[in-house]
């Protein structure tokens, strides 16, 4: 997938009912460059792990801040002051697969995220580990071919990229599909109800029972949420993916597809 983060200012969305078929879009076969949004992915990935039995929640892996590039004989890196987890213990500290799965989900950790994929396998190992998920889940449309911030691997054409349309189906997958067991799907869903910043959310009416999972960058801003209950008529997921708008104009934009979105095409769905 070739994938830019500039160029004229876009927006696409996707809306899924609860069993995959969309109710609206809008460019929703539109590239974007990822961000943190594959952290679903690598999430999925860690469950599958969990179920075959070559991870457990309970292992334990040192908190690192430093990483091997995908590209051989570049440098290792590590992460400028904006994009460090303020929350990581010192560096050594051991923490659990689950610790890490929670807070790259609720606070999109990019160490996490790092140490979770190579948790997965040494070298490329991992990100093939990831790869294999999506295929598993039947994904199409979604690359994650790099660690977060290896931007000597970025620089040799390695990337994040999703549409809305492969967005919204990892979303309703960890939350949905029966390929994961029932005890994987409730962790994902637990942590993406935790969701420290969410984007779509915030333009939902009150009370709603809601999870997501978002993603930024320079000129970059994304969300997915799942509204509802998993399983339930009214259940639904919500992708808006936007390009080179500042900050603010991203959001409001995405609240006002999220207020379109949802009022034309399905009832309120709001917490028992």
């Amino acid at each position: 997938m070739s994938v830019t983060k500039r160029g004229e200012p876009s927006v696409s969305f996707t809306l899924l009912d609860h069993t995959g078929a969309a109710l609206a879009a809008w460019d929703e076969h539109q590239t974007y460059y990822a961000a943190s949004t594959i952290k679903l992915a690598v999430a999925a990935a860690v469950m599958f792990a969990v179920e075959a039995g070559t991870l457990r929640l309970s292992d334990e892996f040192p908190v690192r801040t430093s990483f091997a590039s995908r590209v051989p004989d570049a440098p290792d890196f590590d992460f400028e002051p904006a994009e460090q987890d303020p929350g990581l213990p010192a560096v050594g500290t051991p923490r659990s697969v689950e610790w890490y799965l929670e807070r790259m989900i609720t606070v999109s950790s990019n160490e996490a995220t790092n140490i979770l994929v190579e948790a997965l396998g040494e070298g490329t190992v991992g990100l093939e580990a990831v790869g294999s998920a999506l295929e598993r889940l039947g994904l199409q449309d979604i690359e994650v071919s790099r660690l977060i911030c290896d931007y000597p691997a970025a620089l040799a054409g390695y990337t994040h990229a999703v549409t809305t349309r492969s967005l919204a189906n990892l979303a309703l997958a960890v939350v949905s599909s029966t390929k994961l067991a029932p005890a994987s799907r409730e962790v994902m869903l637990r942590y993406m109800r935790a969701q420290q910043f969410p984007m779509i959310a915030t333009a939902l009416p009150q009370g709603t029972v809601w999870g997501s999972k978002s993603g930024w960058d320079e000129g970059i801003r994304h969300d997915v949420a799942v509204i509802g209950e998993p399983g339930t008529a009214g259940f639904r997921v919500l992708a808006v993916c936007t390009k080179a708008f500042l900050a603010a104009g991203a959001q409001e934009a995405i609240a006002a597809v999220t207020q379109a979105a949802i009022a034309s095409s399905c009832e309120r769905i709001t917490a028992d």
